[in-house]
């Protein structure tokens, strides 16, 4: 759920700054999970790996741009980067 809320946060921002015939595409990827890694029978490693990346496509008229981004899920720290 919380993956859901941080993509409709970062839609919202966005549809906010188009301006006249402007349109964009975002896609969305995430991942946060957690790990252990054995050798030898024992624990050796224990982790969390949490990953967000956008596509964010912007098109106007038949003038298009496209950027991939790396985020942290943090809607605060990411909307700086997406303004960008």
């Amino acid at each position: 759920m919380r993956a859901r809320e941080h993509f409709n946060g970062l839609l919202a921002f966005l549809q906010e700054q188009l301006a006249g015939e402007e349109g964009f595409t975002l896609g969305y990827n995430a991942e946060d999970s957690a790990f252990i890694r054995f050798n030898q029978g024992r624990v050796r490693q224990a982790g969390t790996v949490r990953q967000v990346y956008v596509t964010l496509a912007l098109y106007r008229g038949l003038r298009h741009a496209e950027s991939k981004l790396a985020l942290s899920g943090e809607r605060e720290a990411d909307l700086p980067l997406l303004q960008q």
